[in-house]
């Protein structure tokens, strides 16, 4: 990630001290090619700050809050397969939750549309420089 992006080592840990079970690898033998992180909030938008919130397992709203794929791993599924591993996670063991949302930058849009999600429109969300965007899988339909 950019370095207006990025958090450090410690917030991670952090991150996944507070829902592990909601952390996915994607490994070629030992390697790990992709990541993703997740977290339930209890409100249905990501609020400004929503980069640095912690798991609430009280929520009914979960957040895809990190997708990275290693920059000669991608084009090939990987993303798709986290995503896929995820939300079938999340439908089987987190019943309570009605939505998947995240953000991400204009050009990554159709990533997450064809797997389901839809665009709600510009984020509030002040992380960087560049501008992002909320997406939402409703679960409830």
């Amino acid at each position: 990630f950019p370095a207006d992006e990025s958090v450090s080592l410690e917030r991670y840990q952090e991150h996944y001290r507070a829902a592990p079970h909601l952390c996915f690898g994607y490994f070629d033998g030992e390697k790990l090619r992709g990541f993703l992180r997740g977290g339930s909030q209890k409100g249905e938008h990501l609020p400004p700050d929503s980069c640095g919130a912690l798991h609430d397992p009280d929520g009914e709203t979960m957040v895809l809050h990190l997708l990275c794929v290693e920059e000669q791993s991608r084009r090939r599924g990987i993303g798709q397969a986290l995503m896929k591993a995820f939300i079938d996670y999340v439908k089987a063991k987190e019943t309570k939750v009605k939505r998947v949302i995240l953000m991400c930058h204009a050009e990554l849009i159709p990533v997450y549309t064809r797997v389901g999600f839809t665009l709600v429109g510009r984020a509030e969300v002040k992380f960087g420089k560049r501008s992002w965007y909320e997406c939402c899988l409703d679960l409830t339909t």
